[in-house]
């Protein structure tokens, strides 16, 4: 999957909305809905970081460049354990 379809799927798994997405990201509606419509192909790196923090995961794991890929709970836990002092 590429790092759209996977930022879709964790959105979809989160509840969220575009708009609220958008929000949360900083990214203009528009432009977060030219992304997930694929009119976009690739979002810029500062985009891509903004996603994935608004996602709570890392672009590594979007991208999927990490070895093996993560169930949303393997994923929520992880963000849990990162959130530790």
């Amino acid at each position: 999957m590429s790092f759209i379809e996977n930022a879709k799927k964790l959105k979809k798994e989160k509840g969220y909305t575009t708009n609220e997405l958008s929000k949360m990201c900083g990214i203009p509606l528009g432009t977060l809905s030219k992304l997930f419509s694929g009119i976009i192909e690739e979002p810029k790196l500062s985009a891509a970081i903004a996603i994935a923090k608004a996602l709570d995961t890392t672009v590594d794991s979007l991208s999927e460049i990490t070895e093996g890929t993560y169930t949303a709970e393997e994923r929520d836990l992880i963000a849990k354990y990162r959130k530790l002092d």
